[in-house]
């Protein structure tokens, strides 16, 4: 359902790769969907979901940056437009509408 809210997106693998759907990443057009990733982080926390930031770019952490040796261009913009969305087989289908429900208020 999340796909039908203009300005969210679950990213989506590769065609290269096959997801285990362990991990659901929500890509957010703040220019879009009127919210950015700190206000929404916020609401689900208000509404005891646990919601992540998606992990910083190991390239641009202290102890790598010597390391790098060419450059991730996404990494940067998936960090500050996205969030860990929950993701459990243990979810039901009513947490799941909870979920898209908080998106769409």
């Amino acid at each position: 359902n999340i796909k039908d809210i203009d300005g969210l997106e679950i990213l989506e693998s590769p065609n290269y790769a096959n997801s285990n759907y362990w991990l659901n990443i929500l890509k957010i057009d703040k220019n879009i969907f009127g919210k950015d990733v700190k206000t929404i982080m916020k609401k689900f926390i208000n509404n005891n979901i646990l919601v992540r930031p998606v992990w910083f770019p190991n390239h641009l952490q202290n102890q790598y940056k010597k390391n790098q040796n060419f450059k991730i261009k996404k990494a940067i913009e998936l960090h500050s437009n996205s969030i860990c969305l929950p993701s459990s087989p243990s979810l039901s289908k009513e947490d799941l509408k909870h979920i898209v429900n908080i998106l769409h208020g």
